[in-house]
């Protein structure tokens, strides 16, 4: 007895890890069917319930572009001493020109965009606002053509396009069927249109525009979305190659519960700190940050709630696994 107590190692005690482990893998993996192809109507009824309410609202009342891509003006102001309430200038503004955003750019700074405003509106409204501040002081101006915002939107669909084209291409080329690149594209595009649905939504009820921002999250958030899904592929290569066939329901179910404990870990950090941004940061990131947020969840859902259904189906229907 003495010499079993000198011997035992305290890190064989079971951790909350494998603990957490063992329970999802006794209810993944005794079932008798695939816990993927099982649950997969309550996946596509989770999408349904944020898609179809998204969809709907880009087709009636679609996106409200900011300047950046119906052209318009960018006017950066410096004010004598700070001012925390903005209502006053933008009301001056506002009576001169359309003001799309009125933001602050530092502690006496602030941005202002409006819609196409000639040099003579300029002077008009800097005119107006030095009834307020009889110092400010205009730091830059900026115009923006509705050509060159119609250049931009085109230039925004492509790249998106491209995205998921080379992410087909990739994923064909990377792993042993079509299958993984076309499950693993519908992922993301399922992501793209939760994040234009939701921001349709704010922008017909809150007036939230889109930028140049919110494509750099769009194209953020597909990468994001490829590197969780990569990862649970990855898995299923690996199995696949010892794995009897037939058995691909299963081997599905184990790649997920290697790989889901460091997605959602790693999910979860990036979740919170775009949290804190969107809710401390400024005006000028916060809709930029809250897009990433959007993206990140639907992400780490689609990695395996989406593209992993698909998957399965394609696998069953080509091979006629019951």
């Amino acid at each position: 007895m003495r010499r079993r107590a000198c011997i035992r190692d305290p890190g064989k005690r079971a951790t909350r890890d494998e603990i957490y482990t063992r329970i999802v893998r006794k209810y993944l993996l005794t079932m008798h069917t695939s816990f993927i192809a099982r649950n997969t109507k309550y996946f596509i009824l989770i999408s349904a319930l944020f898609l179809v309410p998204g969809i709907y609202s880009l087709i009636r009342f679609g996106l409200k572009p900011s300047i950046d891509f119906t052209g318009g003006a960018t006017l950066t102001l410096q004010l004598s001493k700070p001012v925390g309430d903005l209502s006053s200038i933008r009301k001056v503004v506002e009576s001169k020109v359309h003001v799309s955003s009125l933001v602050h750019s530092g502690a006496q700074d602030i941005v202002v965009r409006t819609a196409p405003m000639d040099v003579t509106t300029k002077d008009t409204v800097e005119a107006s606002l030095k009834t307020i501040d009889p110092n400010i002081r205009e730091l830059s101006y900026e115009t923006i053509g509705p050509t060159l915002g119609k250049e931009l939107l085109v230039k925004t669909g492509i790249g998106v396009v491209a995205a998921i084209s080379l992410i087909i291409i990739y994923l064909a080329m990377r792993f042993p069927s079509p299958a993984f690149g076309v499950s693993a594209a519908l992922a993301g595009v399922h992501d793209v249109l939760i994040i234009l649905g939701t921001f349709s939504l704010l922008g017909h009820f809150y007036g939230v525009e889109v930028d140049v921002l919110f494509v750099t999250a769009i194209l953020t958030v597909l990468s994001f979305s490829l590197h969780d899904t990569l990862i649970v592929y990855d898995r299923i290569r690996e199995r696949m190659k010892k794995a009897a066939s037939g058995q691909f329901g299963k081997i599905v179910d184990e790649a997920v519960l290697e790989t889901i404990n460091r997605s959602l870990r790693n999910s979860l950090a990036v979740i919170l700190m775009l949290l804190v941004g969107v809710l401390l940061g400024g005006e000028t990131l916060r809709w930029f940050l809250f897009a990433l947020l959007v993206g990140t969840i639907t992400g780490t859902y689609s990695s395996i709630c989406v593209a992993l259904p698909i998957l399965v189906a394609w696998k069953r229907v080509t091979s006629k696994e019951k």
